[in-house]
């Protein structure tokens, strides 16, 4: 099976380490299927696979240019402006490590947890928390960032080794907060999901935790210790009503109604419309394609 989009294009998206990150999706791909009944699991992993899904979505929106970059912001931040972004670089599985303010916070909060052995071993460790591997990270005009994470069936983390109260999205708002010196005004976070996952009651801890996030300040602040004073202070409240308003929640099929309206060949589209049909990632309105 061969890629969908060119090979070279594909690799220049990852951050790091790029023969090796595509070399792994096209070992992925190409898994042969018919293996015996124990290793079904292995051979199909593609079919759930969120880096895959990442990289093609990804990869479509980028080849489109800012144009579809715009749509998908608008989107995710609808009180914001993008009608000046001109330039955008994409780079997929960026690994950030914590700043040293935020291990600080995480040491501090090491005799928590209920595990003897974990809360004598934190003391002798000098890395609690390794780098954070945001799964695609954009950076605006030179200036906005936006960290994405991206789920297909998976939902998130809801510890850390050492700080079990720490879950997934928290981290990555902090550390990606933190790499850019708690610049909130340029600071964003954007969380991918399937559309069935944000529906209501969630069945996904991260519904819940979007939800808190969005919409009340303590909860926030309280997940996020760096930035706890904040909610204390008054003068701070903007900061942290501005970092509220930065958290966007969108859909993969979101992400194909931009792409299936954009400039690709009838080829190009049709390898991806078959991808996300695999994954029901198709709205039922959108059998008819644009050709």
């Amino acid at each position: 099976m061969n890629l969908i989009l060119d090979r070279e294009f594909l690799k220049s998206l990852f951050s790091s380490e790029k023969e090796k990150r595509i070399k792994g999706i096209e070992s992925l791909i190409n898994r042969d299927t018919n293996l015996s009944s124990l290793n079904k699991r292995f051979a199909h992993q593609k079919e759930k696979d969120e880096t895959l899904l990442t990289l093609y979505t990804m990869a479509f929106l980028h080849k489109n240019g800012p144009k579809s970059w715009r749509k998908l912001l608008e989107k995710g931040f609808v009180d914001d402006d993008w009608t000046d972004l001109a330039e955008v670089k994409l780079e997929l599985e960026k690994a950030i490590s914590p700043t040293k303010e935020v291990m600080e916070t995480i040491r501090s909060k090491t005799f928590q947890n209920p595990v003897k052995y974990l809360r004598e071993e934190s003391k002798s460790k000098q890395v609690i928390e390794g780098k954070t591997t945001f799964d695609c990270t954009l950076t605006l005009n030179n200036q906005k960032k936006i960290f994405i994470e991206c789920k297909f069936t998976s939902d998130i983390s809801y510890q850390t080794t050492y700080f079990t109260t720490r879950n997934q999205i928290a981290r990555s708002i902090e550390v990606g907060l933190a790499s850019m010196n708690f610049d909130v005004k340029n600071f964003y976070f954007l969380l991918i999901t399937p559309a069935i996952y944000m529906e209501y009651p969630g069945s996904r801890l991260y519904y819940y935790k979007m939800h808190e996030y969005k919409n009340e300040l303590e909860a926030l602040a309280e997940d996020i210790r760096t930035i706890q004073s904040w909610y204390d202070d008054k003068n701070l409240h903007e900061q942290l009503e501005t970092l509220s308003k930065h958290i966007g929640w969108i859909s993969w099929e979101d992400c194909y109604d931009i792409i299936r309206n954009s400039n690709f060949t009838r080829n190009e589209l049709n390898k991806l419309t078959d991808f996300y049909n695999e994954r029901l990632l198709i709205r039922d309105d959108d059998d008819s394609l644009p050709f």
